[in-house]
């Protein structure tokens, strides 16, 4: 994200949160991952380890 975004963001969850310090790039980033993409990360992961007898349970 551009810099003057993420100032932005950060200016509006200091706001809203109190929150004073922004959390690292990796945190960030893991967040959004775990939050938005949670169902697709788990789909890929079920069709490369489970096979289909196994899905069909």
């Amino acid at each position: 994200m551009p810099k003057r975004f993420q100032i932005i963001k950060q200016n509006f969850l200091k706001v809203l949160t109190g929150a004073n310090s922004q959390q690292p790039r990796t945190t960030e980033c893991a967040t959004f991952i775990n939050t938005y993409m949670g169902f697709a990360i788990a789909k890929l992961y079920i069709q490369k380890y489970f096979d289909e007898n196994a899905r069909n349970q």
